[in-house]
């Protein structure tokens, strides 16, 4: 292409109708810059000017074509660049997947200003950094951070797949990715391993040692409460005032259901206690700083029913109005974990707690 040929360009430039605007900028497209032509930098600085210049006065089909076209170029002023990174999702997605001139500042402001569509294409770009990687986790979007577990070459913190390891006992989207991701330690896979189906164990079984991950239920669920508890010594002073307490309460789930519906909590702790078997502290850990699954487990142990280990679960979460429980997705995820618990299983984990953290007589 020579000079005369950009003359014909401005030519058509000058007409100002939408239908000339699309050809000038189809025939830009088609003539230099899809072709791979060499073009001294006079060239391409008009070029690029009339692109700029026109660019959001012509069709989204023609734009389409022209971000496909330039995504891979890495002569493209910045300023064009970005335009088409803040377009519509269609014209957009290639440039922030392929274009090298993005850095990770706009990548940022992308995710920080767009909606999901272009979040969801920045966390599929290759080789995004960590901090890319964090802002995309910090929109606290399901999707979007699914997207980027999902998303291999991507580089995430330690510390952040470490967040979403626990995240991912809540939020099952992630815990398939995570299993993938290299940054996944073996004492993170064992955590996983105690609440993840049984083809995710298997899966954490042939990515690590089977000899450490297949571990009976009381070892990695035991294990994930040790790791969360430091050890305390249980008040003795609080023995006396529960001491204080009325003693009409039965130790068994009707009874703890009553002191709870009373509004009890103190009874209900000492209720808990005597009928687990477990220690003052590490009974108060249960029901307060660890997840409703070491709930389930001691209950599931000690043969609460259903309806009882309901009524306990939901006036522990909310006593003033224990339906509104009801309705949280969490409440439904703990009932199923109860109810496919293995009653086995669970006697073992609270054997081995009861060893650990036994009553303080």
């Amino acid at each position: 292409m020579n000079i005369s040929s950009l003359t014909e360009l401005v030519d058509i430039a000058r007409d100002d109708t939408p239908e000339s605007r699309n050809m000038l900028i189809s025939s830009i497209n088609n003539i230099c810059l899809a072709s791979g032509r060499e073009m001294s930098s006079r060239e391409k600085d008009l070029i690029y000017d009339i692109v700029a210049q026109l660019l959001q006065a012509v069709e989204l089909q023609v734009r389409e074509n022209l971000a496909a076209s330039l995504a891979e170029q890495q002569d493209v002023p910045k300023e064009l660049v970005l335009a088409l990174a803040n377009d519509v999702i269609d014209v957009a997605r290639p440039v922030i997947l392929k274009s090298k001139i993005l850095e990770d500042q706009d990548l940022i402001q992308l995710i920080l200003e767009k909606a999901e569509q272009h979040q969801l294409a920045v966390s599929s770009r290759p080789d995004i950094s960590e901090d890319v990687s964090e802002t995309l986790v910090e929109t606290q979007n399901v999707e979007v951070i699914t997207s980027l577990l999902h998303n291999g070459s991507a580089n995430i913190y330690t510390e952040t797949i470490d967040k979403l390891v626990d995240d991912s006992q809540d939020v099952e989207n992630y815990q398939e990715a995570l299993i993938k991701r290299k940054e996944l330690h073996q004492d993170m896979a064992k955590r996983m391993y105690g609440f993840v189906g049984d083809a995710l164990k298997e899966h954490l079984e042939l990515r690590f040692s089977e000899e450490d991950m297949s571990i009976e239920l009381e070892d990695a669920v035991a294990q994930a409460v040790n790791d969360a508890m430091e050890e305390t010594s249980f008040d003795d002073g609080l023995d006396e005032i529960l001491d204080r307490f009325s003693p009409n309460y039965t130790a068994n789930a009707r009874g703890m259901v009553v002191a709870l519906r009373d509004g009890d909590v103190f009874k209900f702790e000492e209720l808990f206690a005597d009928f687990s078997g477990l220690g003052h502290s590490f009974v108060t850990r249960i029901l307060y700083d660890e997840g409703p699954n070491s709930l389930a487990i001691c209950c599931r142990a000690c043969g609460v029913s259903y309806q009882d280990f309901s009524d306990i679960l939901c006036l522990l979460k909310n006593n003033a109005n224990p339906h509104i429980f009801a309705s949280n997705p969490l409440y439904k995820k703990t009932m199923d974990y109860f109810e496919k618990m293995d009653g086995e299983g669970a006697v073992k984990v609270l054997n081995s707690w009861r060893e650990s953290y036994p009553p303080v007589h």
